[in-house]
């Protein structure tokens, strides 16, 4: 068996509820789409370029009423939110030296011009070594999910 199929099968073992695992294992490829405490997460992990990304974002809608300041707040505490509850996992990958990558993106009214919501969005990504160093950073980035569902 080689050493990605292992991976898979580990990566299996840990069964991450609230998903979808997606694995290509001719093309080397892997992905686990899930919700999490209403904040969607993917990881993704190519064999071919070693290349492992997470990605965190959650969504939200602002009120009509709600006034610029509101809507500042609102976004600091979805961006406080996240933190807290994927703590584990950031630590994680700020200790490996992951790239990261943090912005928050609104959406507009066609008509008025008007921001109407938007998510907030992070992203970690990090090329290893080899196939072998990717599936111990894969098996435990599904670990630290696992705990943090439960």
């Amino acid at each position: 068996m080689e050493e990605f199929e292992k991976i898979v099968n580990e990566l299996r073992k840990i069964n991450l509820p609230y998903g979808l695992f997606d694995v290509d294992i001719e093309g080397k490829f892997l992905r686990y789409l899930g919700k999490i405490k209403d904040i969607s997460c993917e990881v993704v992990y190519d064999d071919a370029d070693k290349k492992i990304e997470v990605r965190l974002e959650k969504e939200f809608e602002f009120g009509t009423w709600e006034e610029e300041d509101e809507r500042i707040t609102k976004t600091a505490i979805i961006e406080q939110d996240i933190k807290k509850i994927y703590s584990p996992l950031l630590q994680y990958l700020k200790n490996l030296n992951f790239n990261e990558f943090h912005d928050i993106f609104y959406s507009h009214d066609a008509g008025t011009g008007e921001e109407t919501g938007g998510s907030v969005f992070w992203s970690y990504t990090q090329k290893a070594k080899s196939t072998k160093e990717a599936g111990e950073h894969l098996v435990n980035i599904f670990q630290i999910l696992k705990n943090i569902t439960i």
